[in-house]
């Protein structure tokens, strides 16, 4: 975690500075690569040809491949790249003992093909969300899918959250694994004010 917000830091530096030097000169820049991730930069693909749209469209790919979110702030002039600490464990069951502790009963990665369950849990453990309200879903992307099918995937709606750390439990239904391959599990994240949900971490069931 430390590296990638180390690498992330260095190259905000270097595009900034760069950018400062060659205020009044031509964007130079062809292609970003961000771990092993590579974007191609295309003007004509911005509305405008100013450094700002330049600036927001390596920030947006840098977080895009970091799975982060950012934040926008227009009148203080900055910039706010926001990385929660995420983990998720997919199990059979999860739930509390008599003295108030995590139970997860069951955990798995791995299905057979065709299998079905009628439910699954993710839990998922939130840090360094933040302030103000996030709102949070889960996404399941079945193979060669951009979405889920919401006959076959269907998660328990979660309230903004608006803590530094939490723990959510993800009810997951009619689970159908029927094609071989990988299912992403995304947990999404959403500013206030913000218009589309970000992906902040997945976690993969390999069907076959």
């Amino acid at each position: 975690m430390r590296k990638r917000v180390f690498f992330l830091v260095i190259i905000l530096l270097l595009l900034f500075s760069g950018l400062t030097y060659a205020a009044n000169k031509v964007f130079e820049m062809k292609v970003l690569k961000v771990n092993d991730q590579t974007y191609e930069y295309e003007p004509s693909n911005l509305i405008t040809n100013s450094e700002s749209d330049r600036v927001k469209w390596f920030v947006t790919k840098i977080a895009e491949s970091l799975n982060a979110m950012i934040k926008w702030n227009e009148a203080d002039k900055t910039i706010e790249v926001i990385k929660p600490n995420v983990q998720m464990i997919t199990a059979m069951n999860v739930g509390k003992d008599n003295k108030e502790r995590w139970v997860i009963e069951g955990p798995f990665g791995r299905v057979k093909k065709g299998q079905k369950f009628e439910k699954f849990y993710v839990f998922t453990e939130l840090q360094n969300l933040p302030s103000g309200n996030v709102n949070v879903r889960l996404v399941v992307e079945a193979p060669g899918q951009s979405t889920y099918s919401a006959d076959e995937f269907v998660a328990t709606d979660v309230p903004p959250i608006n803590n530094s750390a939490y723990w959510i439990t993800f009810e997951v239904k009619n689970a159908n694994f029927a094609k071989e391959g990988s299912y992403k599990i995304l947990l999404q994240m959403k500013l206030d004010g913000d218009t589309s949900f970000v992906t902040v971490a997945q976690k993969e069931i390999i069907s076959n």
